[in-house]
Parts: structure tokens; sequence; C-alpha cells
């Protein structure tokens, strides 16, 4: 008899399969030249009802942040301009959701000696948190084939510090960081189909400690760190 498989992050049955990470963050065949795809072998990890279906509000807050970020190639790009712009003119009153606290600044695209102007806004930190450590457990469960049930902290380049008195000290720490980390990890293999829009590398100790290191759109990078 054939055991049933059982949720991912939890062990209740599995209902469906999931996408990790979203599928609302890879291009449509249709949004691409003809012969692109950007949708080939999918990862994707049996899923309850309850870490699944009730997620979907949280697959498309990350679209949205993600498609805002300053870096990111044209696939980021044109994920704002296909995807992000169309769901804040079809539901407008999301506009309040993702852009709280929307102030002009202006960034260093690190390319020439101009700032560009942009605008920032505050993120719900604690969601992004989860949303990334949802991903990350998905990735781990399809790389190892085994759960895991604990905690995790992440460092996420994309995002910055404003509006505190030493932004500029602890931005220059997190970019650092992010440097040390992405120099770390681009020693090891990437996994992924689609690179030019996810990637994946892992690393796992003998005392459990594993840490995941995610990369969209070949510039935005989160390190998830599972702690031991």
């Amino acid at each position: 008899m054939k055991c049933k498989e059982t949720c991912y992050m939890c062990n209740a049955e599995a209902t469906s399969k999931e996408h990790v990470p979203p599928k609302s963050l890879f291009p449509k065949d249709s949004e691409l030249g003809k012969g692109v795809t950007m949708r080939k072998n999918l990862i994707k990890v049996p899923s309850c009802d309850t870490h699944n279906s009730s997620k979907s509000i949280d697959d498309e807050y990350i679209m949205l942040v993600m498609s805002c970020a300053f870096y990111g190639n044209e696939f980021k790009s044109a994920l704002f301009e296909r995807r992000a712009l169309k769901a804040f003119k079809r539901k407008p009153h999301i506009l309040d959701t993702i852009f709280n606290n929307p102030k002009k600044v202006f960034l260093d695209d690190g390319k020439s000696d101009k700032l560009e102007e942009s605008m920032s806004f505050e993120v719900d930190l604690d969601r992004v948190d989860s949303i990334f450590h949802h991903m990350a457990c998905g990735i781990y469960y399809h790389h190892f084939k085994e759960k895991w049930l604990g905690s995790s902290k992440n460092t996420i380049n994309f995002l910055s510090y404003l509006g505190t008195p030493n932004d500029v000290e602890l931005n220059k720490n997190h970019f650092e960081l992010n440097e040390k980390t992405r120099e770390i990890f681009y020693n090891l293999a990437p996994y992924g189909d689609n690179r030019e829009v996810f990637s994946y590398r892992i690393s796992k100790k003998d005392n459990g400690e594993s840490v995941i290191f995610l990369e969209f759109y070949e510039q935005l990078r989160v390190a998830v760190v599972f702690l031991a």
C-alpha cells in the first residue's frame, strides 16, 4: 500500500502541489519572445490546503514587492511592466497595501556617477520573512527529500534601511554582508532550469545547519539560514 504524501511544511496530508518559488515570479511564455520559455521544470512540492491555497495572497504580495526592486534583469523589468502594473490597474486598492509610506529617494545604480531617482516604501518584514522561510523550506524538501520544521533567519540584498539616523552605516554593513555571502555561495553549484529568473545554491553541515542561497533575476538575493 502506497503511503500518502504529507505537506512539506507540516505533517498534514498533502492535497496539492505547490510551486516553489511561486509560479507568478516566472514570466508566461506569451510574455516572452517566440520560442523562449522561463517555466521549464518548475519545482513543485506536496502541500496541504493551509500551506498552499491560503497563501495565494502572499504570492501576489512578494511578486509585487520584488517587481519594484531597483535591481534585476530584463525579466524582472518585464514582471513589473506586464504583471505588476496590470495588477495595480485592476486592483488599485492594493497600492495602499504595497506602497506603505512612500518617499522619493536617489539611488546609486553602480554603473555611473549619476544617482537615479526612485521611490522607497516600507514592506511588511514579518510577512516577507515568512514568505522566504516557506520558499526555503520548499527548496530544502525538494533538494534533500526531507522536511525542515525549525526556524530560520535571512538576509535580503534588495531591502534597505531608511528613516533612521544611521541609515548609511546600516546599509553599508548590510551590503558588505550580502556581498560576502554571494562570494561564498558562488563557489557552489547552482540549481534550477530557469536561472535568469531563479536559481538556488545550498550548503548543509554535519550538525544539520543549512543555508540556502536564493537568487532571482540574477541580482535579487536572499540567504536563508536554517538554525540547528
